[in-house]
């Protein structure tokens, strides 16, 4: 039976955080993918945070998941950054062939305030190496 992933949404002034806990695959993120589609589709939130800090697994489908919502915010001029362990997350995005793409697209933290600064002072995103 796959673990449960909880998502908390904290919807600040000018941005939108996603938390998640637990485990982004593809039996979770159709319904993340749901949750990213309301807030920029129906809500029109532009400026989105994805916290992956207390992530234990992510899988192409979850990856998939935010870099089509990344595509979605980007043309709205918009932005979606993405906050990560380095070590766990770019692994497996250098295994999916995905860090030119994430590295034009989707700002990758190390921690939420970093995050939230970027997408705040509107600056071009800085990489986790």
């Amino acid at each position: 039976m796959p673990t449960n992933l909880k998502t908390i949404i904290n919807k600040e002034t000018d941005l939108v955080i996603l938390s998640l806990e637990g485990e982004l695959d593809f039996h979770h993120a159709p319904d993340f993918s749901d949750q990213l589609n309301t807030l920029i589709d129906q809500q029109n939130h532009n400026r989105i945070i994805v916290n992956l800090e207390k992530v234990t697994f992510i899988d192409s489908v979850g990856i998939g998941a935010i870099a089509i919502a990344a595509k979605k915010v980007s043309r709205n001029e918009g932005s979606l950054q993405m906050v990560c362990a380095p070590s766990r997350i770019e692994s497996l995005l250098r295994v999916a062939g995905l860090v030119s793409m994430i590295k034009r697209s989707i700002g990758l933290y190390e921690t939420l305030e970093e995050a939230r600064n970027a997408v705040l002072k509107k600056r071009e995103p800085v990489v986790v190496k």
